[in-house]
């Protein structure tokens, strides 16, 4: 008997603690979102970015390195970071970012440079919040061949 007694406590344990837990499926809001929705959250998460500065120039064959932090009061949720040619629209790097309840997330993110064309690329950092508020900024950057 107590066999099976270790096995239902075990079970009840299971079902209770696994839904609290789960970053997939639904979060009890009925749209298989993986969290819960913090509607008194209004305020949106803020971003900051350390580098690169604004017309930093990159030549081909070096990195941009982007650096920078994000807080939330509340908690974050996700986001991601992107580098963008400007000259065509292509995402040359897209990093997503699942970051459940941190108020605090220091990023650092590295893309190399490897073109033959001189261009102007777009670095974005867009994070939301649990309150599904979502701050974005981005600088933009020369590249040379």
């Amino acid at each position: 008997m107590p066999g099976v007694t270790r096995q239902i406590i075990y079970f009840c344990l299971l079902a209770f603690l696994l839904p609290a837990c789960s970053k997939s499926g639904s979060g009890g809001n009925g749209n298989n979102d993986p969290h819960e929705i913090n509607y008194n959250d209004v305020t949106a998460p803020v971003v900051e970015i350390n580098s690169p500065v604004a017309g930093e120039l990159f030549l081909s064959g070096n990195s941009i390195v982007v650096t920078g932090k994000i807080t939330d009061t509340q908690g974050l949720y996700r986001g991601h970071i992107k580098v963008t040619s400007d000259a065509n629209g292509a995402v040359l790097k897209d990093q997503a970012y699942d970051i459940h309840g941190l108020l605090l997330y220091n990023y650092n993110l590295s893309y190399l440079v490897n073109t033959a064309t001189a261009g102007t690329y777009t670095v974005s950092v867009a994070f939301e919040d649990h309150g599904l508020n979502m701050t974005t900024k981005t600088v933009k950057v020369s590249v040379g061949p």
